[in-house]
């Protein structure tokens, strides 16, 4: 049986490839917080994928293809994330800024049940969706995750609501 017969164990493949992958990477993302966690993403689905690639492959090119569908992957991501705007620009809680002292806004439980009874009807559909928007937010992370912007809008459609 001659060496090329013979599969790599597959943490030869990470030690031979790991620094070229990453600079590689770090070309295509300009980011080295994001290549690092492509790198990780790469060497992950080529472990999981290793053990269906016949003896002899030419492993540095399936390493680079992998890494080539992370990093676009990942471009697309940041493609579609929100970007931050202008303040004329800005969403429509971000137009009710707090006049209140720069001291922290303390959310209670009572604000949560006034800001879920908010009625979206005859809201404008931009308020809306913004509602929506904050609301899942407030669902999904909790009310520390609001900005106090977020809070002054909703502060701002639950006016008149008893607590």
């Amino acid at each position: 049986m001659s060496a090329q017969d013979l599969k790599p164990e597959f943490a030869e493949l990470v030690n031979a490839h790991a620094r070229e992958i990453h600079a590689f990477l770090w070309r295509l993302l300009r980011d080295q917080s994001d290549s690092e966690d492509c790198l990780q993403s790469v060497f992950l689905n080529a472990f999981r994928a290793y053990g269906r690639m016949p003896v002899g492959a030419n492993y540095r090119a399936w390493l680079y293809t992998i890494a080539s569908n992370q990093a676009r992957t990942l471009l697309k991501r940041r493609a579609r994330d929100p970007i931050e705007l202008a303040d004329d620009l800005a969403s429509p809680a971000a137009r009710f800024k707090v006049k209140a002292s720069p001291s922290p806004i303390i959310t209670t439980p009572l604000d949560v049940q006034r800001w879920r009874r908010i009625s979206r009807e005859g809201l404008h559909p931009v308020n809306r969706d913004e509602l929506d928007r904050i609301l899942a937010k407030l669902e999904k992370s909790g009310s520390g995750s609001l900005t106090p912007d977020e809070k002054a809008f909703l502060d701002r459609f639950s006016k008149g609501e008893p607590n």
